[in-house]
């Protein structure tokens, strides 16, 4: 089918309503994000992706990302989670370079995976805040 912008504005306020009365905080909106989006669609006969693609551009969309310490905790306790490798590496610097401002060797760090450097960078953290 094809979005008018009836359907549109529908969407959207629908998406906008259930976020806001339906879940207390932003971690449980970032949890539920996807299957409010699913149910919209199937409603207005449209697919989950239109859908998110029309959350997207009206920028009320919350992305299952936005909430970083469940997939932080996730990754510490050996949980399979997707982790951003880019950030993670930079984790890793920060806590290289709060130990020894010139110890960081760029190519090591970028032969670690995102989960790995994450994994080093806790280590290090706790290591020397004990």
């Amino acid at each position: 089918m094809a979005w008018t912008d009836e359907k549109r504005t529908a969407v959207i306020a629908s998406y906008t309503n259930t976020m806001e009365n339906e879940y207390d905080n932003d971690e449980a909106r970032a949890a539920a994000t996807t299957e409010v989006a699913a149910e919209l669609a199937e409603i207005h006969g449209e697919t989950v992706n239109g859908v998110i693609n029309i959350l997207n551009r009206a920028k009320v969309y919350i992305k299952k990302s936005a909430v970083k310490s469940t997939a932080a905790k996730a990754t510490a306790t050996g949980g399979n989670v997707r982790v951003n490798k880019a950030e993670a590496h930079e984790a890793l610097r920060a806590v290289i370079t709060h130990i020894d401002a010139d110890g960081v060797d760029e190519e090591i760090i970028g032969k670690l995976t995102g989960k790995a450097a994450l994994y080093l960078a806790g280590i290090l953290q706790k290591a020397t805040s004990e």
